[in-house]
């Protein structure tokens, strides 16, 4: 039964966790706690946090109706900038051009505005895989890491924007041909940092500044912007 001290909707998770957790995920607030905790506590601390809860719950709801639907006249982010979608009958083709996404596309019986962003996808992707891969290879002589790449890979992930492996493989997620080419840089940084030092400690820290000066704000627009960045 909902509690009427608590305006939002909520769920308790408990595990073996050790203290109390506030969490925002769809819309209601998870609130994870240790097994051992009683939940009139739980409920204490949900109606104590409820202007924090509100408010995140409310920048939730901002950032999902900023996400990209990627259809015909709506807008989405390439290499940074907005881009408007205009779809066309013709020969499949994606033209870039007076700040717009001409997407070309046969059309069809069964064409709709899913097969247009199916396409849209499939280049965007390719785009992606062809950018950072290059990038990988230029950053790469430049920030001389210890230990070399062995393999880049491209995933869409929902939690990482990049990730390097004890074997030298890096994998970046594709989506981010999406954000501006210095947020690009300092990710792919990021991981070429982890050949040198396979952790994050202040030592790995140090050196990333030193490559990427600035990857402070390029990681704040990542905070800020990644919900935009989705297909």
């Amino acid at each position: 039964m909902p509690n009427p001290l608590i305006p939002f909707n909520y769920r308790i998770i408990r595990s073996k966790r050790k203290s109390l957790g506030l969490y925002v995920k769809n819309n209601e607030i998870e609130a994870r706690a240790p097994y051992w905790v009683d939940e009139q506590e739980i409920l204490s601390f949900l109606q104590r946090k409820k202007d924090w809860c509100i408010q995140k719950l409310d920048e939730q709801g901002i950032r999902t109706s900023q996400a990209p639907t990627f259809e015909d006249g709506t807008q989405c982010l390439f290499f940074g900038e907005t881009r408007t979608i205009e779809c066309h009958a013709g020969k499949p083709n994606i033209v870039e051009k007076n700040e717009k996404l001409h997407v070309f596309h046969r059309q069809s019986q069964d064409s709709t505005p899913s097969k247009h962003s199916s396409y849209l996808r499939q280049w965007m992707r390719k785009e992606a895989q062809q950018y950072l891969f290059e990038r990988c290879i230029e950053l790469e002589k430049i920030c001389q890491p210890l230990n070399p790449i062995t393999a880049i890979q491209f995933r869409k992930t929902k939690s990482k924007w990049g990730h390097c492996t004890s074997k030298g493989e890096i994998q970046l997620n594709w989506l981010l041909i999406m954000a501006p080419p210095e947020v690009m840089d300092y990710v792919i940084i990021h991981e070429i940092c982890h050949l040198t030092h396979m952790n994050h400690s202040s030592v790995f820290w140090q050196l990333v500044s030193q490559l990427c000066p600035n990857y402070k704000e390029q990681k704040q627009w990542l905070s800020d912007h990644g919900h935009r960045i989705s297909f």
